[in-house]
């Protein structure tokens, strides 16, 4: 009847502005027992975001630091992560849509099935990308690659179709990345791996609001009762 079985994996997406503010964001994922961060820089100051994963990781021994690296492409950005002990990289863009792979999302599938522990995070029907008629199909061609799909709203804050979440999370791990709030995340939780989140939860652009991430920590709890109904 569901595609999940129990709560999704809640990931704050943080804003990288500098790194003592980022850090200081981590360690408010972790005091609300967020399931990891991914962390983003929409200046693609880059490498300075990678220096600050890199920090993490070894300061936040076991929690999951994930990154978006937007100046580089897909598999640039995973060979950078793996080269700093990241294991969880998240593209705008990973070389496949419903039609399947293109040369670079070939390059990548490669990548995850030499590296198992390796989790790719692939936008597929997301936001500012080609209309992709097909939401469930490319889904799957992204499981097939060795991908977690990861789709969202029409715009940044916007929540997707829950119709459109519960078919593409029908067939297995499903991420969604724009519109999940403690509000109403229980209509979507059922069908989803992991959410990814930033407005949701924000005090501002670069800033965790610890009490809308506790709630939507809470609220994201509940998934297991909605599955027993």
């Amino acid at each position: 009847m569901t595609a999940t079985k129990k709560p999704p994996r809640v990931i704050p997406v943080i804003h990288h502005i500098e790194p003592s503010i980022t850090l200081d964001e981590i360690q408010v994922a972790i005091d609300c027992a967020a399931d990891g961060v991914f962390l983003i820089s929409h200046e693609s100051h880059d490498e300075e975001l990678l220096e600050v994963a890199k920090h993490a990781i070894q300061e936040f021994k076991g929690f999951p630091v994930g990154v978006n690296l937007l100046s580089l492409d897909c598999w640039q950005a995973a060979r950078k992560a793996m080269d700093i002990g990241c294991r969880m990289v998240w593209s705008d863009y990973m070389g496949v849509d419903s039609s399947g792979l293109d040369v670079l999302g070939r390059k990548v599938s490669d990548m995850a099935q030499a590296n198992p522990d390796l989790q790719l995070f692939a936008s597929v029907a997301f936001k500012y990308r080609p209309h992709e008629r097909e939401p469930v199909m490319a889904a799957l061609q992204a499981r097939l690659a060795g991908f977690i799909p990861t789709t969202s709203g029409e715009a940044t804050g916007s929540a997707p179709d829950p119709a459109k979440i519960a078919s593409m999370g029908a067939g297995g791990p499903l991420a969604v990345a724009s519109g999940m709030t403690p509000q109403n995340v229980l209509r979507y939780s059922t069908y989803l791996s992991h959410i990814l989140v930033a407005t949701g939860v924000s005090r501002d652009e670069y800033r965790i609001d610890p009490d809308k991430l506790r709630s939507l920590m809470e609220a994201v709890s509940r998934t297991d009762l909605a599955n027993a109904t």
